[in-house]
């Protein structure tokens, strides 16, 4: 007798790779698309923030909607870089005693299977008043 043991073939034996790669190229594209939910928070951020930046620079006596467009521009520049600022359109006007700046994006997907994110905001300060 041979005390080695015998190695048992079946059918089954590849069968639990299969599962593992299918497994894990689920996880990813789960991951991917958390990941492009986390970028966009992050984009939505940076665009609520260059809509305040932009209105307070507006606001200034000596200011007017050329300079909250400059600050809003310059916010957006820095934040999210220049390749994705292009799809960002910003305009600023004076309504009333305010600055009102709005910021209009389209946040765009990494993967077909989750939509484009439209995101518009809004934001205003009161212009100041010489004493």
């Amino acid at each position: 007798m041979d005390p080695r043991p015998v190695a048992r073939l079946t059918a089954e034996r590849g069968f639990t790779t299969t599962q593992y790669v299918v497994a894990v190229g689920m996880s990813l594209v789960v991951f991917v698309m958390l990941s492009n939910l986390l970028v966009d928070r992050y984009e939505r951020g940076a665009i609520v923030a260059a809509v305040d930046e932009g209105a307070r620079a507006g606001a200034d006596i000596d200011a007017g909607p050329a300079e909250c467009e400059q600050r809003a521009r310059e916010v957006v520049d820095a934040l999210l870089g220049r390749q994705h600022a292009r799809s960002v359109v910003l305009t600023c006007r004076q309504v009333g005693g305010s600055m009102r700046a709005t910021v209009a994006a389209r946040l765009t997907s990494w993967l077909p299977l989750v939509p484009d994110w439209e995101v518009s905001v809004t934001g205003s300060a009161p212009k100041e008043r010489a004493p």
